[in-house]
């Protein structure tokens, strides 16, 4: 619901861009079960999952422009990640928004 809270706001605002931080966590959806449904393999991919595809609805119906950042990793105070490097990765990211 607060995704599409903030995509009815900047449409209304007309907001020319809007970035989404998603995760990697929807790439490793598995399959497409016997009814014919896409299914991801947990709540927070589908919602993720969700989120993208309504981002992706609202960027083709009313022209905003929506970009997914699908992380693979958050970095919070002491967090025993490569932090240099993810947060090399990251502004490389911006660099292109």
């Amino acid at each position: 619901m607060g995704t599409a809270n903030v995509l009815e706001a900047a449409r209304r605002f007309d907001a020319k861009r809007i970035v989404f931080i998603s995760s990697t966590a929807i790439t490793n959806y598995g399959h497409i079960d016997p009814s014919g449904f896409l299914r991801t393999g947990s709540v927070y991919a589908s919602t993720k999952l969700a989120c993208e595809d309504l981002g992706l609805n609202y960027m083709h119906e009313y022209g905003n422009e929506f970009i997914a950042l699908r992380l693979s990793a958050v970095i919070s105070p002491g967090s025993t990640e490569d932090v240099e490097n993810q947060l090399k990765d990251l502004r490389s990211c911006w660099k292109g928004l």
